[in-house]
Order: C-alpha cells, then structure tokens, then sequence
C-alpha cells in the first residue's frame, strides 16, 4: 500500500492524542487549565436562583439572604440582592424591595442586566413615594438606550408626575 495517497500529518496526529488524553486525565488537558475548584458558596446561589425560577419567592428571598449573610464580598453578590429584590417585589413586599433596587441601582454589570431604575420606581409608586419614583425613572432615561426600558420608564415618569399633580409635565 502507497501511503504517499495519505500524507502523513504529525501535527493533526498530536492534537488528536492530546483531546484523548485531556479527556482521560484532565490534568493535561489540551487548554492547558487545571480543574477549578468548586465554590460551595455558589451552591446557595444557585439554589436560590432555581427556587425564584420556580416561583418560590418566598424561599428564594431566604436563599438569597442567606448566601448574602455568609458571602456579602462574593462576585456574585450584586446578582444575588438583584435576584433577592425581585423576589420581593414577587412577593408583593415593596417596601422591603426599593432599599435592596437602591443598594444596586449604579453598579454597571447589574444595569446591564435589569432596569434597575425602573425597578425601585414602581416600588416607590406602590409607596406612594412620588417624587422619589419621578428621579429613579428619569435615571434610567437619562442613561439607558433600550426602547423597552425607556418606554417602561416614561409610563413610570408620567405616572409619578400625575400623582404629584404636575399636569402641566405630564403633558410634554
């Protein structure tokens, strides 16, 4: 048999050893990582993050609380009272909720994720805290870009100044 038909390639024969072999023994693997260690503090998180999946609210707020006790300088903090502030908003505790929205509202990673802004807002209009929830919205019209945050947060501007009795900015 000519094996000048299948040219021997020794670099592509090395690559496919090294993806067997990182498979088989992990310490080498091909990327060159050694195994992460496991953070039992992200256990509680994510925990707590399927229970406000479920619609556990009530359960997920104790999880959250609890990984937030034990872990207050962890990465994950900040996700952690965004998730611990829905679900008391879920919970129909507003006024338990509109601290933990503050607590967060400028931390830029959290921003991208939710309008947090417009979040604490609604907590205030339910409060009847008015001219609060008129500055929470306009933070996030002043510094979001998305159209649906936007739209969210002009319902809320609207409905802040109405209740204020400001008719004549309720019009613009």
């Amino acid at each position: 048999m000519d094996l000048s038909l299948f040219p021997f390639r020794p670099h592509v024969l090395l690559l496919w050893i090294l993806s067997i072999s990182s498979v088989f023994l992990p310490e080498f693997s091909l990327v060159g990582q050694a195994k992460a260690q496991k953070d039992p503090a992200l256990d509680l998180y994510f925990s707590a993050n399927a229970l406000y999946n479920r619609g556990l609210y009530p359960l997920a707020v104790d999880e959250f609380r609890a990984f937030l006790n034990k872990n207050g300088n962890h990465p994950k903090a900040p996700a952690a009272n965004l998730g611990l502030g829905l679900c008391l908003l879920q919970s129909g505790k507003p006024a338990e909720a509109e601290p933990i929205f503050a607590k967060v509202a400028n931390n830029r990673e959290i921003l991208a994720l939710a309008p947090v802004h417009n979040l604490r807002g609604n907590c205030l209009l339910s409060l009847g805290k008015y001219a609060d929830a008129q500055k929470a919205f306009s933070a996030t019209i002043s510094g979001d870009k998305k159209p649906a945050n936007l739209a969210d947060a002009y319902a809320g501007l609207v409905e802040a100044l109405y209740n204020q009795g400001k008719w004549d900015q309720v019009v613009k």
